[in-house]
């Protein structure tokens, strides 16, 4: 009897690294598939570690020469005996059940020729560098139907294939460019449905010498243009020409008009985007301030806001803790409010600078007027902002540069740890809030290739909230439940209104109350499960809503360690959150709240309903986790720490 599933695996020169990615096919939750492993005329070690393997399931075929991709990819076709055909590479690694769910998706979906999945990269030493920006952002058929004729946003390793469509076209040596990108254009092109599962289940290799490296590292755009060139005239020439081809036709013209006009689009637009009324007030009052300064300044700080934010509270804990009046405080960023402004304005001299470094010939006079500020000793402290990594290099060596990281942001995001890498040598000490970001930095550190010299400069200093006396809550029905903080799309919004939704739908004793500015990140379908309190800038406002609330909920992508969470349990509200960030150094599930550790969304949801579904049958047990959190609250999270730390590490 035939397998269900053929894996195509070609091999060349991947000595390195072929037995990991042989051995994660063998793994396979799904066992019913042959390994059609084809080495390609390798010359170095990998013919000796492919027949180290006796799985039955192995059919090694071995090229007497090199016959190049696309021969060796229809070769692998031409062998395969099963109704579904996998790709794979040498030096990938597959993840377990990949294979499992791709086969489940193509029983269940008779419509779909390829199911692909997401993808991560990874180094050689096997470490999580990136996403795939065109991967991340197309998941949907529509998605990569619409972004197919522009860029591939399919992972070739990923996919899983009916054989016989794709033996019908197989891969062309006239699309050799690019042929997985041909093989998927023609698919669609032809009524095929391309689908993809929104799930991880590829580690894709960057190697220094691959090939997808190589091209990278020269005119990607320029590539991209001659493929779709070459695809089009292949098209043509069949006489195969379809109205989705034209789709290839219009990016292919957009392409050149971007090629000839995008510097004087760009500028344009860039120049377009400036208030010019703010620009102009911003140099005028940016002048004035700093000519107004009566003594040398010793202390710089740039943070991006001073608006209602955990991060913007932190930052003028910080200009409070140290107190100096020979200070200047950066603000890069527009700020939606002025919640901390006040604040920010008692202990530093502020200065809004976010049109002046929009603009290069403005952003050229702020850097020398800061060059001007220093006078032998100087400390430049700054948070979340671009603009700190790109000034560095124009400052004196003897400036001491530190830098503030409350979390690592997203792979597939740019964010400080990126910013930071070309000038990583010249942060004298880099903050951190807990030990995760320590250890995130050790991993970042080795997968850049940074040397682990700099690790010694990293000093955890954990944020921290006032004390307060423990009060007992009643618990009395309805619970509260709130949300406090931004509608940004890490926060996860949605998932929180949908939880609300489902226990209102379920006639559940609970209400879900939301403060901050959040309404628009809020899907109206969920609305009347939701209580707004909208955007509260007093403390005594947050300490009430605080009081009345018997759960804060946190479903977070990334976090570092909320304040709102440390706010909290300092008043005996409970957390509920994912376990995200420094959050699991903290929280301890059936102790001081509970952690959700599922990853897919719709299983957050679900058990986050199941959890708020117990605790409305298991009320005492909310008392008891209560005073553990405020406990725990005037343990850890201690303000005379703090305020020495940074007073310690910022002053002269």
């Amino acid at each position: 009897m035939n397998p269900r599933v053929s894996v195509i695996l070609p091999v060349y020169n991947a000595e390195k690294f072929v037995g990991s990615a042989i051995q994660s096919i063998l793994d396979q939750s799904f066992g019913d598939f042959e390994l059609i492993l084809i080495n390609d005329g390798s010359t170095d070690n990998s013919e000796s570690l492919i027949l180290h393997f006796s799985d039955p399931r192995i059919r090694y075929v071995r090229n007497q020469k090199n016959l190049g991709l696309v021969d060796t990819l229809n070769k692998g076709l031409g062998l395969a005996l099963g109704e579904y055909i996998a790709r794979m590479d040498g030096d990938d690694i597959s993840l377990p059940t990949r294979f499992e769910k791709q086969v489940a998706f193509l029983d269940g979906h008779p419509e779909v020729t390829v199911v692909a999945t997401r993808l991560v990269l990874i180094n050689e030493q096997g470490y999580q560098i990136d996403y795939w920006k065109e991967d991340a952002s197309n998941r949907s058929v529509e998605e990569i139907n619409r972004q197919l004729p522009i860029a591939n946003c399919i992972g070739h390793p990923t996919v899983m294939m009916r054989a016989k469509p794709v033996k019908a076209i197989g891969y062309k040596h006239e699309l050799k460019k690019a042929e997985d990108w041909g093989l998927w254009l023609e698919l669609v092109s032809n009524g095929s449905v391309i689908a993809k599962l929104d799930e991880i289940l590829v580690q894709y290799r960057i190697l220094k010498t691959s090939f997808t490296a190589l091209a990278n590292q020269g005119n990607v755009t320029k590539k991209v243009k001659a493929f779709k060139w070459d695809y089009l005239t292949y098209k043509l020439k069949l006489g195969k020409f379809k109205s989705f081809d034209r789709r290839v036709v219009s990016s292919l013209f957009k392409d050149w008009l971007r090629f000839f006009f995008k510097p004087a689009v760009y500028y344009l637009r860039h120049l377009l985007k400036l208030d010019w009324l703010r620009l102009g007030q911003q140099f005028l009052k940016t002048k004035r301030q700093l000519e107004a300064l009566r003594q040398p300044v010793r202390l710089i700080y740039i943070f991006p806001y001073f608006h209602t934010g955990g991060a913007e509270k932190v930052h003028a804990s910080i200009l409070e803790a140290v107190n100096a009046t020979d200070s200047v405080t950066f603000i890069t960023r527009h700020s939606e409010d002025q919640a901390f402004l006040p604040k920010f304005q008692t202990y530093s001299t502020v200065i809004e600078v976010d049109e002046l470094i929009m603009l290069g010939y403005t952003r050229r006079w702020l850097i020398k007027k800061i060059q001007a500020l220093f006078s032998g000793s100087l400390t430049l402290m700054s948070c979340n902002s671009q603009f700190f990594y790109n000034l560095i290099p124009y400052l004196p060596g003897e400036v001491r540069c530190i830098d503030l990281i409350h979390a690592f942001v997203h792979l597939d995001e740019v964010g400080p740890e990126r910013w930071s890498i070309p000038v990583v040598s010249r942060l004298a000490t880099r903050v951190v809030i807990n030990e995760k970001t320590k250890a995130d930095f050790a991993n970042f550190y080795r997968a850049h290739e940074i040397d682990p010299v700099y690790l010694s400069r990293i000093q955890c200093i954990p944020n921290f909230v006032e004390n307060k006396s423990f009060e007992k809550r009643s618990y009395e029905e309805p619970l509260k439940v709130l949300y406090a903080g931004r509608g940004s799309a890490e926060k996860r919004l949605p998932l929180i209104a949908q939880i609300a939704y489902e226990l209102k739908r379920k006639n559940r004793p609970i209400e879900f109350h939301f403060a901050g500015p959040v309404e628009g990140a809020i899907p109206k379908t969920y609305l009347d499960a939701c209580v707004l309190h909208g955007n509260l800038t007093q403390e005594q406002e947050m300490t009430a809503l605080y009081a009345q609330c018997d759960i804060i909920i946190i479903a977070s992508s990334r976090e570092g360690f909320p304040m709102v969470i440390m706010e909290a349990m300092m008043q005996g509200v409970m957390p509920f959150s994912t376990a995200v960030g420094g959050i699991p150094e903290h929280i301890h599930s059936g102790i001081n709240g509970v952690l959700i550790h599922e990853t897919q969304e719709e299983a957050i949801v679900q058990c986050f309903v199941r959890w708020f579904d117990y605790y409305l049958e298991h009320k005492t047990e909310l008392a008891t986790l209560s005073k553990n959190a405020h406990q725990y609250a005037v343990q850890h999270f201690s303000k005379a720490f703090f305020y020495n730390a940074y007073l310690d590490l910022l002053k002269p």
